[in-house]
């Protein structure tokens, strides 16, 4: 299977033509976020938040999928992703949406013999974003993913791809990914699919344990699975 991968678009499109493949996976991180000047104290932050998603995507659907032309995409969320699933598509969209783009955000979908699962949980930050989890729940969370093939994961693990330009040297990926993985805590048999990161993306395909490790926060990643 090939596979466009994509990820941290943060309500742009990708660059060019789409790549002839089989199926594009985004790894969170889809919508745009308002501006912080524009918020206002005492809101409801998460609605308003979905309410701006929910816009943006009423004007962008069309345009993503003739980008798509007629190719499927998964999409697990990021943190900045706030926007309600229905089903596996975006909760009001069903209509537009639905048989070709799917959210698999703590879901599981079998594509083409392969198995691909949404993780979309990221190391806690300041509480101000979507699926922040602390150590410990980031751990228990990491360790209860299903066997697949491949993992959707919007934070990469850590050791990989994972350093923020602010702090050179250090990194910030999932710790528990990382160590799930090496020692066999979980079942993930072909790739880490991951993002987040800005200015770090890259592919390492012997990863961890000869899985597999992309990360492709603004960038694009043609993929033989």
């Amino acid at each position: 299977m090939r596979i466009v991968h994509i990820s941290d678009t943060h309500g742009s499109l990708p660059n060019g033509v789409l790549p002839k493949c089989d199926l594009v996976v985004h790894s969170g991180d889809f919508f745009p976020n308002r501006k912080r000047k524009d918020r206002v104290e005492g809101e409801n932050f998460i609605l308003k938040e979905m309410e701006f998603q929910r816009d943006w995507l009423d004007y962008h659907a069309p345009i993503w999928l003739r980008w798509l032309r007629n190719v499927p995409m998964v999409i697990s969320d990021g943190n900045h992703d706030f926007l309600p699933l229905n089903n596996g598509t975006y909760a009001g969209f069903e209509g537009r949406l639905d048989g070709q783009v799917f959210n698999i955000t703590n879901q599981t979908k079998t594509f083409k013999g392969l198995v691909f699962h949404g993780f979309p949980y990221i190391p806690r930050l300041d509480g101000e974003w979507n699926h922040e989890a602390d150590r410990i729940n980031l751990g228990e969370l990491t360790k209860a993913i299903p066997p697949c093939d491949v993992l959707v994961a919007h934070c990469p693990p850590a050791g990989l791809f994972d350093t923020d330009p602010s702090c050179p040297g250090k990194g910030f990926g999932n710790t528990a990914l990382t160590t799930a993985l090496s020692y066999g805590q979980i079942e993930v048999r072909k790739a880490v699919l991951s993002g987040h990161f800005h200015g770090a993306a890259g592919i390492d395909t012997m990863g961890i344990q000869g899985v597999m490790v992309s990360q492709a926060a603004e960038a694009m990643h043609v993929i033989d699975l």
